[in-house]
């Protein structure tokens, strides 16, 4: 039986596990061996479902329906990881511009703390941004070496959201990469500039399948 996501839910298998993101509540639900009985199409859009009791718990769940909606959007393609920056420097910075990065860290976590997850991260169909890929890299370590200054330390959503505010117009050249993993589950976010991986380690990313990038 053919399922089709909500606009704003979307789902992968992790190993054997079906992952179900709800970016409009901020939620997740992890259904066990579920490889069984759901095949997820490519595009993201929808999935065929061989269980009927399932299709009802997700209907019941508000996380689709039987019928394709027109507002849904295939999903950006996520790009697998394979470099980081941490085998370089950090830059110098000076006192002026932690003040100015602690203003806006604390923007950032105000918005972080009243808005929905759907709304933060909306997804783009397009990649085009100014400016080159050092300038992407160079604005990615200031930001790295400023972080411990920074009264806001926060979790990765915070981090990525923080990145993304500080790149400006070159945000839009980056992926704002959203994983899972199952047994125990787990999530977490991160920034890649195409496979490079900005604020994080790729041993640690690479214990995660993605589920949105945006």
């Amino acid at each position: 039986m053919n399922w089709y996501w909500g606009p704003r839910v979307h789902a992968v298998m992790h190993g054997r596990d079906l992952v179900v993101l709800d970016a409009d509540r901020n939620d997740y639900v992890v259904l066990p061996l579920a490889e069984r009985s759901v095949r997820l199409e490519p595009s993201g859009v929808g999935a065929t479902i061989d269980d009927a009791d399932l299709i009802s718990e997700l209907a019941d769940a508000g996380l689709g329906t039987r019928a394709r909606g027109a507002d849904r959007r295939p999903s950006l393609a996520l790009l697998p990881a394979d470099a980081d920056l941490y085998d370089r420097p950090d830059p110098t910075v000076s006192v002026a511009f932690r003040a100015k990065m602690a203003i806006l860290s604390a923007r950032v976590s105000a918005r972080l703390n009243s808005t929905q997850l759907s709304t933060i991260v909306e997804p783009r169909l397009s990649s085009e941004g100014q400016g080159a890929a050092a300038d992407v890299i160079e604005r990615a370590l200031v930001l790295r070496a400023v972080l411990p200054w920074l009264p806001f330390q926060g979790q990765c959503l915070y981090r990525a959201a923080l990145l993304r505010a500080h790149l400006k117009n070159l945000a839009p050249r980056t992926r704002w990469v959203f994983g899972v993993s199952t047994w125990p589950f787990a999530a977490h976010c991160w920034v890649q500039f195409d496979g490079l991986v900005l604020n994080d380690r790729l041993l640690r990313v690479r214990r995660y399948t993605p589920i949105l990038a945006v």
